[in-house]
């Protein structure tokens, strides 16, 4: 009964030993996910661990796949607007200097002079605008 009784608790104190090796391993793949960092190998024989590591580790690189992916796209982005920008700024310069050549004309009658006035300030504000859109991409960047 005595030997039983020995052989019981060496079994239940294994198990308790199992358990805290256990938990300091869960602890240490914590710290390596906090850090977002993969886990390069696990201390314990046990299949399900193992796979929770492949695990994660699939998700972080999924994950800085991503982030990759998403900065790409931003640079994409950032000089598909700053093109756009530049491309506008350029035919709305030609606008505004043939509106101004128009208006140093001295035969120009007034509705014309009228509808001039109006343009341009239309041209002027759209100018503001791709300069400002300019302006935002630069800062951005």
């Amino acid at each position: 009964m005595l030997v039983v009784f020995l052989i019981t608790g060496v079994f239940i104190l294994l198990g308790i030993l199992y358990i805290f090796h256990l938990k300091r391993e869960i602890r240490r793949i914590i710290e390596w996910i906090e850090h977002n960092e993969h886990i390069y190998s696990v201390n314990v024989f046990d299949k399900d661990i193992e796979n929770l590591a492949l695990s994660i580790n699939k998700r972080i690189k999924e994950d800085e796949r991503k982030e990759h992916q998403l900065k790409k796209q931003d640079k994409n982005f950032k000089k598909m607007v700053a093109n756009l920008s530049h491309d506008l700024r350029t035919p709305l310069t030609v606008i505004i200097g043939y509106l101004q050549l128009i208006r140093l004309e001295k035969n120009v009658n007034e509705p014309v002079n009228s509808y001039i006035e109006h343009i341009e300030k239309k041209a002027d504000y759209l100018k503001k605008l791709v300069d400002d859109l300019y302006l935002l991409f630069w800062s951005e960047a």
